[in-house]
């Protein structure tokens, strides 16, 4: 029974990532747009461009977090 409730509900699991996903990359796109390009004279970036923002930015993000606080093994305290 389980397993038939999780073949039902696949599909729209799937679906819901893929649309916060394309909603991500329209917003990265527009705030790119609207406030680095009139700012800084930056590049409009196009929709694909915008989602390699997003997953850079996720992918540094996750990095960042993973990586450990300290060598001294304080738990990123400042040791004496």
């Amino acid at each position: 029974m389980r397993r038939a409730r999780f073949f039902l509900l696949a599909p729209f699991i799937l679906l819901a990532v893929l649309v916060f996903i394309a909603l991500g990359g329209v917003v990265v796109q527009s705030l790119w747009n609207w406030l680095l390009q009139s700012l800084f004279g930056l590049p409009v970036v196009t929709f694909w461009q915008a989602l390699g923002l997003l997953a850079l930015s996720a992918f540094c993000s996750a990095a960042s977090a993973a990586a450990p606080a300290g060598l001294d093994g304080a738990g990123g305290r400042i040791t004496g």
